[in-house]
C-alpha cells in the first residue's frame, strides 16, 4: 500500500513537516515550527495524526513538538543519541524541554507502523532515517542535488556521515528520498552524485 505524502514547510529554514498517511493512520514528521500551520493543514485534509516522529533534535525540526502532542494528546518519539543536543545551550533556540514520551534507538515502540528505522548518525548523533515502503524521509542526512547534510554542529561528525550516507546508498534506485529540507529526490539519482 502507497503512503499520501503532504508536506507543510514551516519556520524560518523553512523546513519539511511530513504528514504521513499508512494504512489509514497519520504520523507527523519533524513539526519544525508553526504549530497553528500544521494544525489547519491536518483539518483541512480531515486527518487526525497518531504520533510526533523526528528525525533528529535540531531547533527548527522540533519546535512545534510540544505544542502538536497537547494539542493532540499524541505519543512523541525522538532519536535517544540527540538527548543531550537537546539540552538549550546546544540547541540554538530556548525551545524549552520536549515532552518526549519514546527516546528510541532502532525501533519505534508501541507504534504499529511498518516503518524500517535506519540510524544516521552524522549530521547529529542521533540522526535517523525512516523507509515506509517505497518512501525514504531523510531528515538531514541526505538532500537532492548529492548534498549530505552539515557536520559542522555540535556532535556533527564527517567520518559518521560518509558511512550513513553509504548505507542509504545500498537502498533500491526507486526509493524516494523526502529530505529535511527543499525537494524530493530518488536513491537511483543521488547514487550519480556519490559515486
Amino acid at each position: 500500500m502507497s503512503n499520501d505524502i503532504e508536506i507543510v514547510a514551516v519556520g524560518p529554514l523553512q523546513t519539511n513537516c511530513y504528514l504521513v498517511t499508512h494504512d489509514g493512520q497519520t504520523i507527523i514528521i519533524d513539526p519544525g515550527a508553526d504549530s497553528k500551520k500544521i494544525i489547519d493543514r491536518l483539518t483541512e485534509l480531515k486527518l487526525t495524526p497518531v504520533a510526533i516522529v523526528n528525525t533528529h533534535g535540531h531547533w527548527d525540526h522540533v519546535m512545534a513538538n510540544n505544542e502538536l502532542k497537547q494539542h493532540y494528546n499524541i505519543s512523541m518519539y525522538t532519536p535517544l543519541g540527540d538527548k543531550e543536543l537537546l539540552s538549550l545551550e546546544k540547541n540554538h533556540f530556548r525551545i524549552g524541554e520536549l515532552l518526549v514520551d519514546y527516546w528510541y534507538t532502532d525501533k519505534l515502540e508501541g507504534l504499529n507502523w511498518p516503518v524500517k528505522v535506519i540510524p544516521t548518525p552524522g549530521h547529529s548523533q542521533g540522526s535517523t532515517c525512516f523507509l515506509l515502503g517505497k518512501d525514504l524521509f531523510s531528515g538531514d542526512t541526505m538532500f537532492a542535488g548529492g548534498y549530505p547534510g552539515r557536520t559542522d554542529f555540535w556532535g556533527g561528525d564527517p567520518a559518521a556521515m560518509q558511512r550513513s550516507l553509504a548505507e542509504l546508498l545500498k537502498l533500491p534506485d526507486d526509493i524516494t528520498v523526502w529530505p529535511g529540507h527543499e525537494e524530493s529526490s530518488t536513491i537511483g539519482a543521488e547514487r550519480g552524485f556519490y559515486g
